[in-house]
């Protein structure tokens, strides 16, 4: 089976990262033979070039687009990324068809909802397609489209999706997808590469580790984690740190900073920025931190469960669907700022039942690996090919 999958223009996040690990798993597990076209010529292609996938940079641009955090630059964006996708639509797609043979192709597969091309290339080509869905788009990251009408667009246009969780396949019905091509796929991720955090000497710590990792944007709850930590009596705020890991503006980190003067506590947050050995790095703390306002899925909340992490997690999005509350990490309700640092606070007064609460969110997380999810889609994939 031959796999033309539509890479989103942007490449930093989970959904790069999940393609990297689907198509390569699809590889060598599966025997499909994926092409992957990418919008730049960048360190994915390189990435996809090291495990010897066929890519190909065409220069698509995205319909759907995030707003930034300034509304200042949100005119300055939307100009910019829609000179990008009107100047570029149809020479992405004349480059498409010209690099790929597509007589051999059996099946588009669109890594994000943002992007148009593969929906584009099954018209042209007859070949089908399906999308991936992996996030609430206005109620996360407040998506604009340039595209009038784009969720009749997606429906008319795909021959199946494939949602990441419940809470996105309930949402994308809602705005109109139906209900009859939606398929839900949990992600997964490349445990085996994921340091394991020794449990050994927790009960005696007397410093709480925390975590935080994600793009550092309003939506993904870094600050409401440090108004928590901040809100923690005063005499609980010393046994307490917090890393935040992603990618962030100067402007933003001030504005996170502020909370943490007031407090007296700036010395216990570190902003770390983009890393690329987070893998490696998680062994070193005792908490991973889920404050989302809307998460698709959350391949942070696994590889935290994954590293034998305590997840404590906002009740948004698909968080309730990975976590059991004080069985397989915590949930809080993200309308109170108060829940989250009370969170906190019962895990230093239950020290000793945090090994337990990790070694169970561990056990879970096998439901969500790179293999399992690689399986499920093949078996979509088959489904599929077999209904048309």
């Amino acid at each position: 089976m031959k796999v033309v999958y539509i890479a989103d223009i942007g490449i930093e996040g989970g959904a790069t990262k999940s393609l990297i690990e689907l198509v390569s798993t699809m590889k060598n597990e599966h025997g499909v033979e994926p092409i992957v076209l990418t919008s730049g010529n960048d360190r994915l292609n390189e990435s996809l070039s090291a495990l010897g996938i066929e890519n190909h940079s065409v220069g698509h641009g995205a319909f759907l687009q995030g707003a930034p955090d300034s509304m200042w630059k949100k005119p300055i964006k939307w100009l910019l990324y829609a000179a990008y996708y009107y100047l570029h639509y149809y020479s992405s797609i004349r480059k498409a068809i010209k690099v790929v043979d597509w007589k051999s192709v059996d099946l588009v597969h669109t890594n994000v909802a943002r992007d148009d091309l593969g929906m584009e290339l099954s018209k042209r080509t007859g070949v089908p397609n399906i999308c991936h869905i992996r996030e609430f788009a206005e109620l996360d990251f407040n998506c604009w489209s340039y595209r009038p009408h784009y969720v009749k667009y997606l429906a008319e246009n795909t021959d199946g999706f494939i949602a990441i969780s419940d809470a996105v396949k309930e949402y994308w019905i809602k705005k109109g997808i139906p209900k009859d091509k939606i398929k839900v796929i949990y992600n997964g991720v490349d445990y085996q590469k994921i340091q394991r955090a020794d449990h050994s000497r927790w009960k005696t710590d007397e410093t709480i580790k925390m975590v935080i990792v994600g793009g550092v944007i309003p939506n993904k709850g870094q600050y409401q984690a440090i108004e928590a930590l901040c809100m923690l009596p005063k005499e609980l705020q010393p046994h307490f740190t917090l890393d935040v890991i992603g990618g962030i503006t100067e402007t933003y980190k001030s504005k996170l900073k502020e909370p943490l003067k007031k407090c007296g506590i700036e010395n216990q947050v570190r902003f770390l920025g983009a890393c690329n050995d987070v893998y490696d790095r998680l062994k070193d703390y005792h908490v991973g931190l889920m404050c989302s306002k809307a998460e698709g899925f959350g391949r942070v909340t696994v590889e935290y469960m994954h590293a034998g992490l305590v997840v404590i997690a906002s009740d948004c999005g698909a968080n309730p669907e990975l976590i059991q509350d004080k069985q397989t990490g915590l949930l809080y309700n993200r309308e109170s700022v108060k829940l989250l640092a009370d969170s906190m606070a019962y895990l230093w007064e239950h020290k000793e039942e945090m090994g337990n609460l990790a070694d169970k969110g561990q056990e879970e997380t096998k439901k969500y690996t790179k293999q399992k999810n690689a399986y499920e889609i093949y078996k979509e994939y088959g489904r599929f090919m077999e209904k048309r």
